[in-house]
């Protein structure tokens, strides 16, 4: 059965701020690259300082000759955070090319090039690949990035985000969370007083991007259903009524 509570961390980190981005240049492949500093930003706001709540080694690491003028340097990496008290863990492997010929042209010839920040770079590499594994700029890496009003999404959606940022800067005196929803947000008498709760920012950041991500009609109406009679039912029908208009969804699939 599926359970959106699987979901909670990818959602929450699976929209990237098109401002953190630059294009891929001087590669054979074209795509889009998020700037690392930035992603170890998010890591800290939603897991806490790194070396606390989140941080990563690396595990093995060496260059490998691919032929006589070209060497690698290879990086395995191992990303750990904190979920709910655990400890968990994600491994991959980052690569750059640290000695190799240019390939040069009419105006430049070839020539050697030694990269000293190689074991730098594949080590970034890895760690970047970690991340995307818990969902961490997963709009870059699957389809979604480039599909029609996407990036505009994804911009508002950080936009919010940053006037909640900007909101507990000017209340830091204040410890006590200040609640998202007001009188005026809450549900009739009518409503299942069971069901009436205070959503944290960080819930209510999830499920934003679950709608924002929802991939059908069905799917959109499966997530309003969930916070019917709720404080925040409004709020989300509104974000459930903007999706399904941007993505056409007029009518039930």
């Amino acid at each position: 059965m599926l359970d959106f509570k699987n979901r909670e961390l990818w959602d929450q980190l699976f929209l990237t701020d098109p401002s953190q981005t630059t294009p891929i240049e001087g590669k054979e492949y074209k795509g889009t690259s998020t700037h690392p500093y930035w992603l170890t930003f998010r890591c800290t706001e939603v897991f806490g300082p790194c070396g606390d709540g989140w941080g990563f080694s690396i595990k093995d690491q060496g260059f490998e000759a691919l032929d006589q003028e070209t060497k690698l340097h290879w990086a395995m990496v191992q990303f750990w955070y904190m979920r709910d008290g655990r400890k968990c863990l994600v491994e991959h492997m980052g690569s750059t090319k640290a000695v190799y010929r240019t390939a040069g042209n009419a105006n430049t010839p070839s020539k050697m090039k030694y990269d000293e920040e190689a074991p730098k770079k594949s080590v970034t590499d890895a760690l970047v690949k970690c991340m995307s594994q818990i969902g961490l700029t997963g709009d870059i890496h699957s389809k979604l990035w480039n599909t029609q009003g996407h990036q505009q999404r994804a911009r508002e959606y950080h936009q919010y985000l940053q006037t909640i940022r900007d909101k507990n800067y000017a209340n830091l005196s204040n410890q006590a969370e200040e609640p998202i929803i007001n009188s005026q947000q809450l549900p009739s008498e009518g409503s299942d007083q069971e069901t009436l709760k205070i959503y944290s920012r960080d819930e209510l950041e999830s499920i934003l991007v679950s709608v924002q991500t929802a991939q059908s009609f069905d799917q959109l109406n499966k997530i309003y259903k969930l916070y019917k009679n709720t404080p925040i039912q409004q709020t989300v029908y509104n974000a459930c009524q903007s999706k399904r208009k941007d993505a056409g969804w007029m009518q039930k699939q």
